[in-house]
């Protein structure tokens, strides 16, 4: 009997520590060395951010981006996953950094809890990127419901960018913000 407790008592402090392991947020790097000099040909930096009011542990939501042209996915990108520290400190949130071919791409949403359906898996919104260019296109701000904001943050955005990046800055960035 004895040792049946003792075996109790093992797997609740399993248990425990799992648990709270399971709670622990984890960096979400700022993106570095984006320069310039180092574009690959015939592509755009592509500057955004994505964020919400709140984390979200059951139904947190990425920001997918799509090649309206090849319909091919090129990024999935988090907006209010709880096991991220956020780059802001009012609101959960990621400043991101891309490289894209010139051309139109899509954004829509995907919840990453498979047995949740999401909202608006189809395109909402598009925005074009030429060759050539580092342009920021807005924070795409995740209200509920599969609603959505768009704004422009480039001030904010790039003050947090240029901590790891002193090659872009807000002088040689073209905004063209994303149309909803």
């Amino acid at each position: 009997m004895k040792s049946f407790v003792n075996r109790i008592k093992f797997m609740l402090v399993v248990l425990a520590a799992i648990a709270v392991m399971g709670c622990a947020s984890f960096d979400y790097p700022l993106p570095s060395g984006v320069s310039l000099l180092t574009q690959p040909s015939g592509s755009a930096i592509v500057i955004l951010s994505t964020g919400a009011k709140t984390h979200s542990i059951s139904a947190a939501y990425n920001l997918v981006i799509t090649n309206e042209l090849s319909h091919k996915r090129v990024a999935s990108l988090p907006i209010d996953n709880y096991t991220l520290k956020s780059h802001f400190p009012d609101h959960i949130g990621f400043v991101h950094v891309l490289y894209l071919e010139q051309g139109q791409y899509n954004i829509s949403f995907e919840v990453l809890n498979p047995s949740l359906i999401a909202h608006n898996r189809n395109p909402l919104s598009t925005f074009e990127v030429k060759a050539g260019e580092p342009v920021y296109v807005g924070e795409v701000y995740y209200l509920s419901g599969g609603d959505y904001a768009i704004s422009n943050k480039i001030d904010r955005d790039m003050s947090i960018l240029s901590k790891t990046n002193p090659d872009i800055s807000t002088s040689n960035v073209t905004v063209r913000l994303i149309q909803k």
